[in-house]
């Protein structure tokens, strides 16, 4: 985990205009939550593709980041993310 940008702004690795405290917790290695969530698509400021992005930040969040997303979370991530992707607002 570290962050390849040296200011703040444009992102190109995580896709985002990250703001100065978005920047400062991406590299931050007592808030690895943050790194591994920009990492799977649904940090701060990427957005909600469907309801396995909504659990997934529900789980950071209530976790501080000490819960780690393994590979079986990212797939039931992605297929609740598909099964509801259809039904979120434009």
């Amino acid at each position: 985990m570290s962050c390849e940008c040296d200011q703040p702004g444009e992102c190109k690795r995580h896709g985002i205009t990250k703001t100065p405290k978005q920047h400062s917790l991406c590299g931050d290695p007592s808030r690895p939550g943050y790194w591994e969530a920009w990492e799977a698509g649904s940090g701060p400021g990427q957005g909600v593709r469907g309801a396995g992005d909504v659990v997934a930040r529900a789980i950071l969040a209530a976790s501080r980041g000490r819960i780690k997303p393994c590979d079986g979370c990212k797939q039931r991530q992605a297929a609740l993310n598909a099964l509801t992707a259809d039904r979120q607002p434009k």
